[in-house]
């Protein structure tokens, strides 16, 4: 844990110790939780996102993805 102020024009320095999780330049998220608490967070790059879903393999019987495919298309949209 540390400790910080807000100084005169709203800013607060975070602590040192807590520093070298953020790289200088780097994009974060600052969000205040329905306790007051505040978070602040790495922001996420939307392209790095889609190139992790990406790299996903599924792996499995593909006879019985197909079927199971089947029987949840019959359920939403009938015969």
């Amino acid at each position: 844990m540390g400790y910080s102020k807000v100084d005169k024009k709203g800013r607060i320095l975070i602590p040192k110790a807590f520093r070298n999780i953020f790289a200088p330049g780097t994009k974060v998220i600052i969000e205040v939780t329905p306790k007051g608490e505040l978070l602040i967070r790495k922001a996420v790059d939307a392209d790095e996102i889609i190139r992790k879903i990406r790299s996903i393999r599924l792996s499995g019987d593909k006879k019985a993805a197909r079927e199971d495919a089947e029987k949840g298309k019959h359920m939403l949209w009938g015969d």
